[in-house]
């Protein structure tokens, strides 16, 4: 069950996993109808249907009576329709690709087979949204086969919050698609990445703030590129906000890329500014790509790099002040210390 409308990470990870077992399974993906990501399953020859379905939470202090059987009215209808496609396909394990929607365990537990769940994502600490019934959805999680968390930030959390155990399996990349080579040789120039769906919660407003101090200081060669999509009215504020302090030389806002080998071979560091990530893909492709990482003190971005920044940087959530000196740390280390963190 592929839960999102665009292809972020957890699509991203459901892609990779798919890749790596194909010859084992035969996978058979229901997609949302409004969803943006037919393409890239019949790029793969992968079978997929389309399905109406919606999400189930909304932001925290909104849900209400109504909004909630309203929800499992829609949730009842969808998994009859996916009821009939596991009996016409055979099908004989459901895997839900994150926490967002129930129909796949409902569904599951009208035909008789198991379900495997992928908690990918934190919606109260991350998001600031919650479960429109959160009493279904535990009901609905005790009774899956297995639950799977991303890290063990989210394990954690989750047996904090619900009183439910998980099996921690972080999510695998293909480490041919991401792996640049890094040599002895590398040159290390001051630019920083931030890839992320541009928002509130993944924090390139502190990245600019930060990369703003810098230039300040008299760090006039530091560059910025921020790549993502998302809320068109913060991505303009964004733009406005650089426009008007006249940092366009420095600091650069692109569009989704699919592709970012040539955007990571330009940068040397990369940032992930989230608050409570649930892992970091992201942070992870940088690795892989060879950049410097440098990431917020938050959630599962710490399990990544290290608590004592074995892996990269750390730096104080939400304080630009801290990143922009996390940010000149990370530039004036030694050119083997850096390869070793990445190396490691």
């Amino acid at each position: 069950i592929f839960n999102d409308v665009i292809l972020g990470g957890a699509g991203h990870s459901l892609i990779d996993t798919i890749t790596k077992i194909k010859d084992c399974v035969n996978p058979i993906i229901v997609i949302r109808d409004d969803a943006e990501v037919e393409d890239q399953f019949m790029a793969l020859n992968i079978q997929y249907y389309k399905l109406h379905f919606t999400t189930d939470f909304v932001e925290i202090g909104n849900r209400n009576k109504n909004m909630e059987k309203q929800n499992f009215i829609s949730d009842y209808e969808a998994a009859v329709q996916l009821l009939q496609i596991i009996e016409e396909e055979k099908v004989q394990l459901i895997h839900i690709n994150s926490s967002v929607s129930n129909i796949g365990a409902m569904a599951a537990l009208m035909a008789h087979i198991p379900y495997v769940w992928h908690i990918r994502e934190l919606m109260e600490e991350q998001f600031g949204c919650e479960f429109l019934n959160e009493e279904l959805k535990c009901n609905l999680y005790a009774r899956a086969y297995k639950l799977i968390s991303i890290s063990d930030y989210v394990k954690q959390k989750y047996l904090e919050r619900y009183h439910i155990h998980t099996l921690r399996i972080y999510d695998g990349l293909s480490v041919e698609k991401y792996k640049l080579k890094v040599t002895k040789d590398t040159d290390y120039q001051n630019v920083f990445l931030v890839v992320a769906m541009i928002s509130h919660e993944k924090g390139q407003w502190d990245a600019i703030c930060a990369t703003e101090i810098l230039i300040k200081a008299g760090y006039s060669d530091v560059q910025l590129i921020v790549v993502g999509d998302g809320n068109d009215g913060y991505i303009w504020a964004l733009k406005k906000y650089i426009s008007m302090k006249k940092l366009d030389r420095n600091i650069f806002i692109l569009p989704y890329q699919n592709d970012l080998s040539k955007l990571n071979k330009k940068a040397s560091y990369a940032i992930t500014c989230s608050q409570n990530e649930a892992l970091g893909r992201v942070t992870i492709e940088a690795m892989l790509a060879g950049n410097v990482v440098i990431g917020a003190r938050s959630g599962g971005t710490v399990e990544i790099i290290g608590e004592n920044e074995e892996r990269g940087f750390l730096y104080e959530l939400h304080n630009s002040k801290d990143l922009a000196n996390t940010m000149i740390r990370a530039m004036n280390c030694p050119k083997e210390i850096k390869n070793q963190m990445i190396e490691s």
